[in-house]
């Protein structure tokens, strides 16, 4: 158990207002995380927070890079992001809305879940910056997280909103998720990466309910491959011929063993007990 000394809890809400004057800012991470209980296996993934006066997007940078790729060649590649969920904060509503993409379907849903944020006295340097200390549970973790006041933007990756200012590094208590700032960028206009990702999320859309996700995902464990199945779709191998009956059969094995394998999500409160 931890003793906290000189804390302060923190409401959520805007302490700093901030006028973007119709332009972004983008933020860059490092995303550290485990996928599976095995310790050692830690994937990386770079990701991007854009912050615009109506509504923040959190996504992976292979949206990006993909999409860069694609429009200076002649064939189209796909975005394979390692971390999947896409975050939106959308001010007007004072909710989030979280995206998730499932083979051919993405899915999404609202949720006005916040953060009650308990400041600690700790401070140390993240680069040039003076960070402060903050402690809050979501999505049963403990998350410890370190903003600077010295960028008056009360956002973070995530979830992580609602400190006086921008989150620079969060990780939970047992690092199986770390997040860590690289680098911002200051764009003169906005730029709506949300078209950006659209071209690469699944091709039917549907929207849930927060609590109806985790039977999304165990019906996605029991037939990962339905397209195929019914026909609506066809995968080809390197050489350019079709999957036979027995290859779909063994991709669909794999994926099923890797879902099962894969099963420390960022919320563990979406953990599921498969099969």
């Amino acid at each position: 158990m931890i003793a906290i000394n000189n804390v302060k809890f923190l409401p959520y809400f805007f302490l700093i207002p901030f006028l973007f004057n119709s332009q972004t800012k983008r933020f860059y991470y490092n995303l550290n995380f485990k996928p599976s209980d095995d310790s050692s296996l830690i994937q990386k993934e770079i990701l991007v927070l854009d912050i615009n006066a109506d509504k923040n997007l959190f996504y992976s940078n292979e949206y990006l890079r993909i999409d860069s790729l694609n429009n200076t060649n002649s064939t189209f590649k796909f975005a394979y992001p390692k971390f999947k969920k896409i975050i939106a904060w959308e001010n007007k509503k004072n909710t989030f809305k979280v995206y998730n993409n499932l083979s051919m379907n993405y899915y999404f849903y609202s949720t006005s879940q916040k953060i009650e944020w308990i400041l600690t006295g700790e401070k140390k340097k993240i680069g040039d910056y003076l960070v402060q200390k903050a402690i809050g549970s979501y999505g049963k973790r403990m998350w410890n997280v370190w903003f600077t006041n010295e960028i008056a933007l009360p956002y973070g990756p995530y979830f992580f909103n609602g400190l006086p200012g921008l989150v620079l590094e969060a990780y939970d208590d047992d690092y199986n998720y770390h997040f860590s700032f690289i680098q911002n960028k200051n764009f003169s206009t906005i730029t709506d990466s949300e078209k950006i990702i659209e071209k690469y999320l699944g091709v039917r859309k549907f929207e849930i309910k927060e609590d109806e996700w985790p039977k999304v995902l165990l019906n996605y464990y029991n037939n990962p491959i339905p397209e195929y199945k019914q026909g609506n779709a066809i995968r080809l191998k390197n050489d350019g011929t079709q999957f036979s009956d027995q290859d779909y059969r063994e991709l669909e094995r794999n994926l099923k063993f890797s879902i099962k394998n894969n099963n420390n999500p960022i919320d563990l409160n979406e953990r599921i007990n498969y099969p």
